[in-house]
């Protein structure tokens, strides 16, 4: 969260100082061309109005022109295509967003899935461990009896008969 505070502090302050240094030039530009008109103005009441001083006011215009220009743009209204990207943007971003939340879905309906198998497979090894033990107290008890039976029966007497 911090890193995107960051980001857009700095967003927002390189726009900032990017726009202040525009409004600065064209302060500038302005003042300019009025300090120009002054000289103009002047110059036409002494009467030395000259040549260079109309050339001098066009490239004051020019440059209060240009830097209006670039402070507009800095200003200027979202035109269609940026409108349709940014349209387009907000649609990956949802689904994006909705493919997101489905393999989150599925993650759960998986891991739910493996609990239960982990579940069963538990409950088949207890099964088994509880039929070795059935199978080894079988054969415990198998022997015993084969024992008693050979002890209480007479080796190859019911041959002799």
């Amino acid at each position: 969260m911090p890193e995107k505070k960051s980001k857009a502090m700095s967003h927002f302050a390189k726009h900032l100082f990017f726009g202040a240094k525009l409004y600065s030039e064209r302060k500038a530009a302005k003042e300019e061309l009025n300090e120009q008109l002054e000289r103009m103005r002047k110059s036409i009441i002494r009467l030395s109005f000259s040549y260079s001083d109309i050339d001098q006011l066009r490239e004051k215009l020019e440059k209060t022109i240009h830097a209006e220009r670039k402070f507009a743009k800095f200003f200027q209204v979202d035109d269609l295509e940026i409108k349709k990207l940014k349209k387009e943007v907000a649609w990956q971003q949802q689904q994006l967003d909705s493919e997101r939340t489905e393999k989150f879905r599925l993650m759960e309906e998986n891991k739910t899935r493996i609990k239960a198998l982990e579940e069963k497979v538990e409950g088949i090894k207890s099964t088994l461990n509880a039929l070795i033990m059935e199978k080894i107290r079988r054969g415990q008890r198998l022997r015993f009896l084969e024992k008693k039976i050979s002890a209480e029966v007479p080796d190859h007497s019911y041959l002799k008969n």
